[in-house]
């Protein structure tokens, strides 16, 4: 009885399944028994490898036209930014761009307090020193998130409340915010000293640097340079009897460089560049003139140059657009002027300002839109050999392909850091160099 009872657990030959199974199988034990099953799924697996190559096939000849079609149009779509060079110029893409910007910045600014001043970030309280007692620099919120600066010259202690404080903006999308922001700027910082003087109401504003011809940095320059025409042609000569001019650093060679443009304004642009209502066209390696006002006093000449106490030199760098420019504003006079001010002479800490645009941002740079992208003996990714040749004192190429934004940057910081020729130089200076890119990232 006891060896009856003992279960076999092998089998001489394949066993039937029910001998493992007391009880029906329910379907989906059945279901997972079909699933096993050689007679079955043997040509059912064949199907599906058919299937597979069938599908691959037809897919294949699907995707060839799309595949000749690519390699056809490799050429254009390597050179899809001419639309951004060539397209967005014109006045449909202008209105586009603008009013997208200014509703996105309105939603972006939300609600704002009634004594606050608009755009998309307060910076009334941020003022950055150039030359202390002279020299400002006023940061001006545009758009989403793109910044103009306002560049402020204070007259000299002998003409304080007497010659109006001096202004250059760089760069401007929305001239109603500039304006509002010159208007804030004024009293918080200067109507102070022309308690006593009521015919000064304000800066006043005589030039507009561009960085390069987008709408989002040059929208607002028709309509400012307009409304400051209007304002200066209804004064009366005898109320204010100032002279608006290059100062040290008009010559001869800039005869009436203010008084022959509409408002005394001058708008500086590269000169390959285009910029709307450009009137004056810079190069790489010259120097901005910069406006100075004076008064006849008695006996005497009261002055507020610019040119006395800080320069702006002009540096090139075609990339994000063929006549993009970077202004390097210093705390010191251009090599060719001699300064008669003792604020701006033997300065022992040196500043350089650079005023990027959009070829340099604080975490990188503007698309290269007008880069030589075709051009391989201008890419050393594609040419390695010209690499070679390169080193510290050669000159930046302008085509620069793939690294054109890396040169851009190498040639801004090789002169944001070179000294010029001047007497009031010497080894034991300090330098200091402060970014001022063309939007907040």
């Amino acid at each position: 009885n006891a060896s009856t009872s003992i279960k076999t657990s092998y089998y001489t030959r394949q066993p039937k399944r029910s001998s493992f199974l007391k009880y029906p199988l329910t379907l989906s034990q059945r279901i997972r028994e079909y699933r096993h099953n050689r007679c079955i799924m043997a040509p059912l697996a064949y199907t599906v490898i058919i299937a597979l190559i069938v599908t691959a096939f037809v897919g294949l000849l699907l995707a060839l036209p799309q595949f000749l079609l690519g390699i056809l149009l490799a050429p254009l779509l390597r050179r899809q930014k001419w639309i951004v060079q060539f397209l967005y110029q014109n006045s449909i893409a202008r209105w586009g761009h603008i009013n997208i910007m200014k509703v996105a910045g309105k939603k972006n600014q939300g609600a704002t307090k009634s004594e606050e001043l608009p755009g998309h970030s307060q910076t009334i309280n941020q003022r950055i020193t150039v030359v202390p007692g002279r020299v400002y620099i006023h940061p001006i919120p545009q758009f989403i998130d793109n910044i103009a600066y306002l560049i402020v010259s204070c007259p000299p202690r002998e003409a304080v409340g007497k010659l109006p404080v001096l202004g250059v903006l760089v760069d401007c999308g929305e001239d109603a915010i500039v304006k509002a922001h010159l208007e804030g700027v004024y009293k918080k910082y200067y109507a102070c000293f022309y308690t006593q003087n009521k015919d000064i109401e304000g800066i006043e504003l005589h030039a507009i640097l561009c960085t390069h011809r987008h709408h989002d940095h040059t929208a607002g320059v028709g309509a400012l340079v307009k409304e400051l025409t209007m304002k200066r042609n209804g004064e009366s000569k005898a109320k204010k009897p100032i002279l608006v001019n290059a100062g040290r650093s008009g010559g001869d060679s800039q005869p009436k460089l203010y008084e022959e443009n509409p408002g005394n304004v001058i708008v500086v642009g590269g000169a390959v560049e285009q910029v709307p209502y450009c009137n004056l066209y810079v190069q790489n390696g010259c120097f901005v003139p910069l406006p100075c006002l004076s008064l006849r006093n008695d006996d005497t000449t009261l002055e507020n140059d610019m040119n006395a106490t800080i320069s702006i030199e002009v540096i090139g760098v075609p990339s994000h657009t063929r006549g993009s420019v970077v202004f390097a504003l210093r705390s010191r006079p251009a090599p060719d002027i001699i300064s008669t001010s003792s604020v701006g002479a033997n300065v022992s800490h040196s500043q350089t300002h650079l005023f990027t645009g959009d070829a340099i941002f604080t975490g990188g740079a503007g698309a290269p839109f007008e880069a030589d992208l075709e051009r391989s003996r201008d890419n050393f990714l594609k040419n390695p050999k010209k690499l070679k040749s390169k080193n510290g004192n050669s000159l930046i190429r302008p085509q620069a392909g793939s690294l054109s934004t890396e040169r851009c940057f190498a040639e801004v910081l090789l002169r944001a850091s070179d000294q010029y020729p001047s007497e009031s130089s010497s080894g034991s200076s300090t330098q200091t160099t402060l970014l001022y890119p063309g939007h907040e990232y």
